[in-house]
């Protein structure tokens, strides 16, 4: 019975999008609370349709039940639920607006899977006989199995919309799977700094335009010692440096050294013998400057750490950037030059003057391996537009049109294409022709959530209530 339903439902649940919960009904425990009378505010109002309180509650403590959520999940995450369980509700309002106001109809073919539904949803879900429900509780059932009716009719003809011909199958086939070999110029700006001069007022005009990029952030400053050793070997250790006041001579005499390392808040600690550094950022939080940790237990052994100090956040000197200001300035300067170039060269090409080998002689050349469409290069900047234009060609020997990179540009030649057998497209169509029907059905179900939000009246009240919820941070 069941895997009749879930089979029946699966364009329902697909459709309606509802990423982690487990049923589509919103009335939880229907035979003891579902006629309740509310009064409670709106969560959020569909069309003139009222989320209430009490029906989001039901949802809530649905959801915690499917998902063994308890009081233990951490604010952030019970937020991120409740505000993903109010938007599949604001889905299915939504949906149930469109089907009440289309042509979509039941007729006497769906009396029988009615009546399954009838059936099936009593069962499961009032855990009795729809044969005993009294009246009232007969027509809510059946008005939930009319809707699910409805909403399999509807997300049906989506998928009718979501065929995909064996000649879009075999197109995308060789597409994703045809390799082909390139030779590629390269026009790079740093090829052309030499024709660049960069004045000192400019220099500094970058500085103070950008001067905020030249911050360094506060940084600070600590000692450690880490080693193998047993807790109580390390509770001695901490207890002298403690009383010394220095981890020096504890360390010495303990046959360990004394490390030094700094960290920001934005970095993590560089150079240090631990499994991870944010390990020192976490101890040194409380400290004082001159303060020695316990000992903790790292993977590594036990380590003891003494906070020394700190340097606060500064700008950067101009001598000390200047170096790297005029490099980027003389490499910016630089890019028309390499455009030129890489112009001039095109069209001693393209006019049949030289040969691609002939014209790019002076410029780095590199052969790339065979490539699909979607792998990248090693070395080349832009990879997308790369390959877009070098499958763009259509046989061994066509040239493309120059390819803009962040640092300058590249001119393909097409070497050579390797394309799939006829052989390993059929035994790989019916998969990706499956895929391909996923990926369609996904799209056409977005668009169709998309024109329906963007034509519906919706007030979305979850930022208000879910934040009452959660107190303020001091």
């Amino acid at each position: 019975m069941m895997q009749y339903l879930r089979r029946n439902m699966k364009w329902i649940f697909a459709f309606v999008a509802v990423c982690f919960i487990a049923t589509i009904f919103f009335v939880w425990g229907m035979g003891k609370t579902a006629f309740r009378d509310t009064t409670q505010g709106a969560y959020a109002i569909v069309n003139g349709q009222e989320i209430t309180e009490y029906e989001f509650d039901a949802e809530w403590n649905k959801v915690k039940e499917a998902q063994a959520i308890d009081d233990s999940l951490p604010e952030f995450q019970v937020l991120m639920y409740k505000k993903q369980i109010l938007s599949n509700m604001i889905t299915e309002q939504l949906i149930k607006s469109y089907i009440a106001k289309s042509s979509i109809k039941l007729n006497k073919e769906d009396d029988s899977k009615l009546k399954t539904y009838i059936r099936l949803i009593s069962q499961y879900e009032l855990k009795r006989d729809f044969k005993n429900l009294d009246d009232r509780s007969f027509n809510f059932v059946k008005q939930r199995a009319v809707q699910m009716l409805l909403q399999e009719k509807l997300g049906k003809s989506i998928v009718e919309q979501s065929k995909v011909s064996d000649t879009e199958t075999r197109e995308e086939y060789f597409r994703n799977n045809e390799k082909r070999k390139f030779r590629y110029a390269a026009f790079y700006a740093k090829n052309f700094i030499m024709r660049s001069v960069v004045k000192p007022e400019e220099i500094s005009k970058y500085y103070n335009d950008k001067k905020e990029s030249f911050k360094a952030p506060a940084r600070y400053k600590v000692q450690y010692i880490l080693g193998n050793m047993t807790s109580e070997k390390a509770e001695v250790l901490f207890k002298s440096a403690t009383e010394k006041k220095d981890l020096s001579v504890p360390a010495k005499l303990n046959g360990f050294s004394v490390k030094n390392a700094e960290f920001s808040q934005q970095e993590l600690v560089s150079e240090t013998d631990f499994e991870t550094s944010e390990e020192i950022k976490k101890i040194a939080k409380d400290l004082s400057i001159g303060e020695i940790s316990k000992p903790v237990k790292v993977k590594k052994g036990y380590l003891i750490l003494r906070y020394t100090g700190s340097v606060p956040e500064a700008y950067l000197p101009l001598e000390v950037v200047k170096q790297g200001i005029e490099a980027a300035l003389k490499s910016e300067k630089a890019l028309p030059y390499a455009e030129m170039e890489a112009e001039k060269v095109f069209k001693l090409i393209k006019e049949d003057k030289k040969s691609f080998e002939e014209a790019v002689k002076s410029l780095p050349v590199v052969d790339t391996n065979f490539v699909k469409f979607e792998e990248s290069i090693k070395g080349v900047e832009n990879v997308t537009q790369f390959n877009m234009a070098g499958f763009a060609l259509i046989k061994p020997g066509d040239i493309s049109k120059l390819v803009k990179s962040n640092n300058g540009y590249y001119l393909i030649k097409l070497l050579d294409i390797k394309s799939p057998t006829p052989a390993q497209f059929e035994k790989e169509k019916d998969k990706l022709k499956e895929t391909l029907v996923s990926k369609k059905q996904k799209e056409l179900q977005y668009e169709f959530i998309a024109a329906l939000k963007k034509t519906a009246k919706i007030v979305d009240n979850s930022e208000k209530v879910f934040r009452q919820e959660i107190p303020a941070v001091e």
